[in-house]
């Protein structure tokens, strides 16, 4: 195996060790995570053109989707990026590639911004729905009770 195929060994391995992140990954084994991470990675790291680097984005936003519904977003993209710099130097690799790798890896924040940000929009909605269906509950609670009951007799 290359020096880089080894580094995303080691970054899978970092991941699976992380308990912050063990809620995104348990599920996966050690072989699926090397794959998703692998194209991750690609998609940061190749010279891709416009065209392939949106399609690319639109693979990895499908591939995530579990994830993004457990709730990883921007907050975690620090940990699993300092997860990645953390691999090539436990690899060895050269510290000008290292400040190379870790400026591309960001190129895929907005992937992290915008399909969280979505996530939490949508968890906030759905909050917002169920206190108002509370409050209608307990609003018509309240009225019946007024009534004495809901066909206007009290309930013994």
């Amino acid at each position: 195996k290359s020096q880089f195929d080894f580094a995303v060994i080691k970054y899978c391995d970092n991941i699976q060790d992380d308990h912050s992140l063990r809620m995104f990954f348990a599920y996966m084994d050690i072989n699926g995570l090397i794959d998703l991470q692998k194209e991750f990675l690609n998609a940061a790291l190749l010279d891709l053109t416009p065209q392939e680097a949106e399609a690319a984005m639109g693979r990895l936003a499908v591939k995530h989707q579990r994830l993004w519904q457990l709730g990883l977003n921007e907050r975690y993209f620090d940990v699993l990026k300092g997860h990645f710099i953390e691999a090539l130097r436990d690899c060895w690799v050269e510290e000008n590639f290292v400040a190379l790798f870790d400026k591309h890896y960001d190129s895929l924040r907005p992937l992290f911004q915008e399909n969280g940000k979505v996530l939490s929009e949508k968890i906030a909605q759905e909050q917002l729905t169920a206190d108002r269906i509370q409050i209608s509950i307990a609003q018509r609670s309240g009225i019946r009770s007024r009534l004495g009951g809901v066909n206007g007799h009290s309930r013994t």
